[in-house]
């Protein structure tokens, strides 16, 4: 399955910003490199515009978005995580510092369908698994899933 990392990382005072290494990105992409999964990155140092964001998304045919964010961006996750699945039809996956501390929030975004409570090393790479095989996931450890209205916690 091809993943697609979407990693805010916007700088409003730095000239030339050209961002920081995401470790946590860089654990997860491992792991899932080394289940087989095909991984790419949307590194953004910059605020894009809405069609900018959505073609960067269309392009890299993602089978998953996954978001990695602090809560410093929670209040322009509805924007980015119904954006994203609008253009490439793919399920969106948050995790990160916010989806750990304030799961109800992000499971509440309409464009949410999984939200990672934890760590997420072994549990992205089930998810990914899971999908790929067209299996109901709403069974992932650490992930919390949304079916219709419903939003199965584990």
């Amino acid at each position: 399955m091809r993943v697609l990392f979407v990693f805010p990382d916007l700088s409003s005072t730095v000239t030339g910003y050209t961002g920081v290494v995401n470790y946590g990105l860089a654990s997860l992409s491992a792991v899932l490199r080394q289940a087989g999964h095909d991984v790419r990155l949307y590194h953004m140092t910059h605020n894009p515009s809405e069609e900018e964001f959505r073609e960067t998304v269309r392009a890299a045919r993602p089978g998953l978005v996954a978001f990695s964010t602090n809560s410093h961006y929670a209040r322009r996750l509805r924007n980015w995580t119904t954006w994203a699945h609008e253009a490439s039809g793919a399920p969106v996956a948050v995790g990160g510092i916010h989806a750990t501390l304030a799961p109800e929030h992000v499971s509440s975004l309409p464009g949410v369908h999984f939200t990672c409570v934890g760590e997420g090393e072994q549990p992205i790479v089930e998810l990914c698994d899971t999908l790929e095989r067209g299996v109901d996931a709403t069974g992932v450890s650490n992930w919390w899933a949304r079916r219709g209205d419903e939003v199965v916690r584990n």
